[in-house]
């Protein structure tokens, strides 16, 4: 794998009051959260997503940029219970 199509998954936009407020069901901006969002990490430019999928059992982000491969870029389960 290239430098540049590493997967940096420790990346979150997700605070620890996110979390909260989510498990509560009282968060107001999840807009902010999920989905796609543009960020730099460590210099490398990068798109962070999120999705709220409890029961899937594989969510793949696939496009044009990895050739439509559903098995180049896997999104990583949260290990905090919120199905994230």
């Amino acid at each position: 794998m290239s430098d540049h199509s590493r997967i940096l998954y420790d990346v979150s936009t997700l605070t620890d009051p996110d979390i909260y407020l989510f498990k509560e069901g009282n968060h107001s901006r999840l807009y902010e959260k999920f989905g796609s969002h543009r960020m730099t990490v460590e210099g490398q430019k990068g798109i962070h997503f999120a999705v709220w999928a409890p029961n899937a059992a594989v969510v793949s982000v696939a496009g044009g940029f990895n050739e439509w491969d559903t098995a180049s870029h896997p999104l990583k389960v949260r290990g905090d219970d919120t199905g994230i």
